[in-house]
Formats: C-alpha cells, structure tokens, sequence
C-alpha cells in the first residue's frame, strides 16, 4: 500500500512546491484570473467554488477533477454568464466513463471575451480598435481506487490575447475526494490551476492562478438540506489587502484614532479563507433545487464604507425538465456589478434509451 501511494505523494508534493514559489500576493496580481471564475450556474449559487460533492453534475469536475464518476458517462453541459460591461463568459464539458479502466474523463472548452476597445495615440486620439480574450481547452481523468477515495487530474491549455500581447500556458489540478456513505459526508482537497507560462506577455514571468482548497459538505438525514464549507487560498495565510478605506486616519488636533484589535483581524482574515453555502432539494424526486452562498472574502473586499450591498451572497435554483437540468444563478458583486449564469445540462445516453 505505501508503494502505491508513495509515487502520488511526493508528484503532489513535488508540484505544491513549484505552484507556491510561483504564487505572489492577492490583488489581481496573477494572469489566467478566469480560471477561477466559477463556470456553471450552481457553482456561481454556492459561493464560486465547490469541490466537496459528486453527484452526477459534470460541471463538478472542473471543481475537482477526482469528483468524476461512473454517472457522468455521454454528460453534456452548456454555461454562459453575463458579466459586467458586456463581459461574456462560458463553459462546455462533455464526459466518458471508460469501463474497464475505471476511469472517467471529461473535456471541455472555457472562455472570456471583454469585448472591444478604443485604441488610442499619446494624445489620446482614437486610432483604431482591439479586443482582448481567453480561452483554455483541457481535460480531466478521474478514478475511484477504494470504496470511500477517488483520486483525479486534470490539465489544460491556455491562450490569453490582449491587444498584441500574447500569453500561453499549461494548468494542472490534482484532486482527491473521501465519502462517507452513511454520514453523507463528502471531504474534498484540491491544488488548483498549478502550471507555468510557454510563452509571455513581456520578458517578465508572471504568477500562475495557484488555489490550494479544501471542503466538506454534509446532506441531513431528515432533511432535504446539503450544507458545505469551502476553504481557498489555503496556502497563504494573509489574503488581506491595502484598502484606503481601511486605513487609520487622525482627529483634527492631531490625535491618532485607536487602532482595530489585531485580533479581530486575525478572526476576519481567518473568515475570508471561507465560504458557507446550502442547497434544499425539493419535490418526489428532487428534481427542484434551491441554493445560497456568503462568500466572507467577496463581502469585504466589494463592500462600500457608508452603505449595506449586501455583497458575497449568492442565490440559485435548477429543476429538471424531461431530459434537461436547467439551472440559474445569482452573484451579488458590489451595487452596479451582478454576475448572472444559465447552464443546460443533459445526457446523451437517456436519449439513446428512449429510442430503443
């Protein structure tokens, strides 16, 4: 048994040490950033990640890649978001379970048009225009090697085009996913978007996307409820940034106000690493759901000094209709920023049934 494991530990080990060295503060300081957004409709609903569940919803592989199973063999799923300013987002992933192998693969396509700009001289004379896009193209393996523990990988290619500006890129994820069948307990850890540039906007290297997660979710036994924890940014500690807003400032006489207890920084940071979201699951068959989210990390960095916005939470609700799960959801940004998302989910196989 240590053979088997010992080769694993030590590539994901090996892995997490090149994704940390190349990992730099928070603040939109690494490129690749829409690998993180989150690209179905009820991931966005549950607070923008997900990796401790497997339930027959493929989009939960691009999560964790080891949350792939058996029932997502011929699964096929279509994702687009409307963004701020025109931004559009999407994501389509098809899966297939090899049956002797035991494994599970899934690919799928995910890209960010920001649409068009004015190009402009030193003047600032309008001269022409551009566009500016991402897209990356990959695949996932999965497979269950005991009864309660499924391991996966995933990799992906990324092309970035900002204007004449040119970046390329491999992301990998590795994943593990532990079930406990009686408790309901699902207990996830994930290295996400690890990797490294083939080609470079400048001469410079920039950071990858790196996110070390963790989680568990937990379905109630008498009743139809599923809370999850998510936990992201886990290899950082301080996911704080410098907001002027948050600064000190000094009374008219030249007094100094009185400084926040650290500890009631520690605690808020400590909360900023986590997301806390829950699904109902309604009707004979379930086939109605309702989800919400609070993202901490969201709700403090979008939030205005003087005025409530309500931002980090994030609603949703998916049904099934005949062959097709519909889903929709809901991210409350910042007061003139909402992110909306559809998904159409279905699987191939149910139609071949139905004509035979």
């Amino acid at each position: 048994m240590t053979k088997r494991f010992l080769p694993i530990w030590a590539i994901t080990l090996s892995l997490f040490f090149i994704a940390e060295s190349a990992v730099s503060q928070s603040g939109g300081r690494q490129i690749y950033q829409f690998m993180n957004l989150p690209g179905s409709a009820r991931t966005l609903a549950l607070g923008g990640y997900q990796p401790s569940l497997s339930d027959g919803d493929i989009n939960l592989a691009y999560e964790n890649p080891a949350s792939g199973k058996s029932d997502l063999h011929q699964a096929l799923s279509f994702n687009h978001s409307f963004y701020f300013s025109g931004i559009q987002f999407g994501y389509a992933t098809y899966g297939h379970h090899l049956e002797e192998s035991g494994i599970t693969l899934t690919g799928g396509v995910r890209y960010i048009n920001y649409g068009n700009f004015d190009q402009t001289n030193e003047l600032g004379e309008i001269t022409g225009e551009f566009d500016a896009s991402e897209v990356a193209v990959g695949f996932t393996g999965s497979k269950q090697i005991y009864d309660r523990l499924s391991l996966g990988a995933g990799i992906r290619y990324v092309q970035s085009s900002f204007e004449t500006y040119v970046s390329t890129g491999l992301l990998f994820d590795l994943g593990a996913l532990y079930e406990i069948p009686k408790e309901r307990i699902f207990i996830s850890l994930v290295l996400k978007n690890m990797g490294f540039q083939m080609s470079r906007y400048f001469e410079s290297r920039e950071p990858m996307p790196f996110d070390l997660r963790a989680g568990i979710s937990k379905r109630l036994k008498h009743l139809p409820f599923r809370f999850s924890v998510t936990a992201h940014n886990l290899h950082r500690w301080d996911i704080n940034y410098d907001n002027p807003d948050a600064m000190s400032s000094s009374f008219i006489f030249g007094e100094d106000e009185q400084e926040e207890d650290p500890r009631f920084n520690a605690v808020d940071n400590f909360f900023r690493h986590l997301i806390f979201s829950g699904e109902f699951y309604l009707g004979a068959e379930e086939q109605f759901q309702l989800r919400m989210a609070y993202n901490h990390l969201l709700a403090k960095e979008m939030a205005l000094a003087d005025t409530r916005v309500f931002s980090g939470i994030s609603l949703g609700v998916g049904f099934k209709i005949n062959r097709f799960r519909i889903d929709y959801g809901f991210g409350r940004y910042h007061t003139g920023a909402n992110a909306n998302k559809f998904t159409i989910s279905t699987n191939i196989s149910e139609f071949k049934k139905s004509i035979l």
